[in-house]
């Protein structure tokens, strides 16, 4: 995946990444989503941006719809 990241600076131009995201369903309905940076495997002239590895965990709730 690529992704483009900009702030909101005029200084600060904007950056750009090229990462791989893997997902994975867990017992329980729970997801595991976890994002790597390719940078170190592909160097890119275009891409300006290594993006460390991030992710999450997905668990569902009980509760209903909020009003």
């Amino acid at each position: 995946m690529t992704a483009e990241f900009h702030l909101p600076s005029p200084v600060i131009p904007t950056r750009e990444c090229c990462f791989a995201r893997y997902c994975k369903k867990f017992p329980y309905n729970r997801w595991a989503v976890v994002d790597v940076s390719l940078e170190d495997f592909f160097p890119s002239p275009t891409s300006n941006l290594r993006k460390r590895p991030s992710g999450c965990v997905i668990v569902p709730t009980d509760k209903g719809p909020t009003q």
